[in-house]
């Protein structure tokens, strides 16, 4: 698939459509820089936004999609929970070895 723009998609196996470029805000400061960023690249036609709990500036990218006026709807918020999935496996198996 030859990339045309911002605004081309994937097709899952259960008819989901996902942008095929998104803007991924890993060590991208929490606050202004964040907010601004993420702003701007949702005004630039980004519709795919990628954050994690573990980046630490969720509520920034937060404010942003707040302020751009766009639809939720219209956007996917792709969120990486992985710390918080490793943390649950090793509960898991301390209280089975309990």
């Amino acid at each position: 698939m030859a990339l045309r723009g911002l605004n081309d998609t994937y097709t899952l196996n259960n008819g989901v459509k996902i942008p095929v470029v998104g803007f991924g805000t890993w060590q991208t400061p929490d606050g202004e820089v964040a907010e601004k960023s993420v702003l701007a690249a949702l005004n630039s036609g980004y519709r795919h936004i990628d954050t994690a709990a573990a980046y630490g500036n969720e509520e920034s990218v937060g404010r942003a999609i707040k302020k751009s006026g766009i639809r939720r709807d219209e956007l996917l918020l792709l969120l990486s929970f992985g710390i918080l999935i490793m943390a649950m496996k090793i509960l898991k198996k301390q209280l089975i070895l309990a």
